[in-house]
């Protein structure tokens, strides 16, 4: 659990899903491409949730993202 101190610094966006997309390599992990505005940019993400939703269903979705996560690279292993 965090302080209230703690969550005011934390840089939440809201964004919209332009593209959603299951990886080849994946069965469980689909790709979001979310646009977070003019400040932030169009950003890709992957979450672990086709157990619940089809890509088809979040198109066009507004969610809010965590936007100050650093940039990584992912390597298929």
């Amino acid at each position: 659990m965090i302080t209230f101190e703690d969550f005011e610094k934390t840089d939440i966006r809201i964004g919209t899903v332009i593209d959603a997309e299951v990886p080849e390599w994946s069965h469980w992990v689909m790709g979001l491409t979310v646009d977070l505005g003019e400040e932030v940019g169009i950003k890709k993400a992957f979450s672990g949730i086709m157990k619940f939703y089809k890509p088809e269903d979040l198109e066009s979705l507004t969610l809010n993202q965590k936007g100050s996560v650093r940039t990584r690279n992912f390597r298929r292993l």
